[in-house]
């Protein structure tokens, strides 16, 4: 299971086309290393939440992962992924409903390393996967 999107800007003057992320700016064109990540201040701009700040907690873990067959609907299957990273999530503060996609960065002044991308989470912890590939306005940046 992947949970990816390919999106296709129908009016360019409404979005800001260069990459840049909400609050945070410019991205490296360069990842962090899973093994790097443990203990690593993070942040994130998500559409529910907006820019937010923590820590990540665990690296490489196995975690099941609860699959609705409709927004906010019953679960209906758990999916397992591997070699994830959990990020601290105390009350829903760095992730809340909406904000699945974000791209976690280290949380620096300038020019921040992409670290994975949020898919999962609850009031105490958020998931990220860091197995997947961002291409961004003729940039790509392989996590």
């Amino acid at each position: 299971m992947i949970d990816a999107v390919i999106a296709h800007i129908e009016d360019p003057t409404m979005v800001d086309v260069s990459g840049s992320i909400l609050g945070i700016g410019d991205i490296a064109n360069v990842t962090v290393p899973a093994i790097e990540s443990l203990g690593m201040s993070v942040t994130k701009s998500g559409r529910t939440t907006g820019l937010t700040n923590s820590g990540v907690v665990v690296i490489n873990p196995t975690v099941n992962v609860s699959c609705e067959s409709e927004c906010a609907g019953s679960p209906v299957s758990t999916a397992t992924f591997t070699n994830q990273i959990v990020i601290d999530n105390k009350g829903s503060k760095f992730l809340a409903g909406g904000d699945s996609g974000s791209l976690v960065v280290e949380n620096v002044n300038k020019a921040p390393r992409a670290i994975g991308l949020l898919y999962a989470g609850s009031s105490s912890y958020a998931i990220e996967g860091f197995s997947v590939r961002l291409v961004e306005t003729g940039k790509t940046v392989a996590l």
